[in-house]
C-alpha cells in the first residue's frame, strides 16, 4: 500500500487511524503503529503493524459530539442569560448574556473573571471574591446552587440577579454553567410591598 511504501522509504515509524473489516463483517476503527523493520533471515524490508481497536472510543466520541451540539443549540437559544465558567473565568456565553451585560460580542465577556462583572463587595461583610468561592464550592458539593448575586454591566451599572449554578461537562472539560436572571423588577416590587405594609401598620 502507499502508506507502507512511504514508511519503508522514510525509514520512520508512523501512527495512523484507519478503518478495516472486522471478523464480524463490520467496519472497525483502529489506531495503528507501523514500524519499518528488516527480517532476520533475509534482511528484507518489512512493516511491523500493531493495531488497537478504537471503535468503541470513536462511537463514544461521536455520541458526545452530538450531545454537545444539541446542548449548544439549547444554550444559544435559551431565554435566560447563560455563561460557562472555568477556573473563575467566563469561557463562553449566549446572546442573552451579551444583552444582560451590555456587550456587543462574546469577546467582551470571555476571558473576564467573575469579579470583573461585579462590585468589589456583595454585602457589608463579604467580598465578591469570597462569595464566588463559597458559591462554587456549594455547587460542586450539591450539584446545583441557587442564590442571589449583585452583578455589574460593562458600563459599571450594578443590578441584582438570581443565579442557578451547576457543574457541567463543556466539550470534554469540567466547568460550571451559570443561568442568570435580572431580578431588578422583583426587588423593586419587594421594596414597594414592604413599604406599603409598614405604612398600613402605622
Amino acid at each position: 500500500r502507499k502508506v507502507d511504501a512511504e514508511i519503508l522509504q522514510a525509514g520512520k515509524a508512523r501512527h495512523i487511524e484507519e478503518r478495516a473489516p472486522h471478523a464480524d463483517n463490520t467496519i472497525h476503527d483502529y489506531w495503528t503503529s507501523k514500524i519499518p523493520i528488516k527480517l532476520a533471515n533475509t534482511s528484507e524490508d518489512a512493516i511491523l503493524g500493531i493495531s488497537v481497536d478504537i471503535t468503541d472510543r470513536k462511537t463514544a466520541e461521536k455520541e458526545l459530539l452530538a450531545q454537545e451540539q444539541s446542548f449548544r443549540g439549547v444554550f444559544e437559544n435559551s431565554q435566560d442569560a447563560l455563561l460557562i465558567i472555568k477556573e473563575n473565568e467566563y469561557i463562553d456565553c449566549n446572546q442573552k448574556a451579551l444583552a444582560l451585560f451590555g456587550a456587543q460580542s462574546k469577546a467582551e465577556i470571555v476571558g473576564k473573571s467573575l469579579e470583573a462583572l461585579a462590585p468589589r463587595m456583595q454585602n457589608k461583610t463579604t467580598s465578591t471574591e469570597q462569595f464566588v468561592a463559597q458559591a462554587m464550592q456549594v455547587a460542586n458539593d450539591i450539584r446545583q446552587h441557587l442564590f442571589e448575586f449583585v452583578h455589574k454591566d460593562l458600563y459599571g451599572h450594578e443590578f441584582p440577579t438570581e443565579i442557578m449554578l451547576s457543574p457541567v461537562h463543556w466539550y470534554g472539560e469540567e466547568a460550571m454553567l451559570a443561568a442568570v436572571r435580572d431580578i431588578s423588577e422583583r426587588k423593586i416590587l419587594e421594596k414597594q410591598t414592604k413599604r406599603a405594609k409598614q405604612e398600613a401598620e402605622r
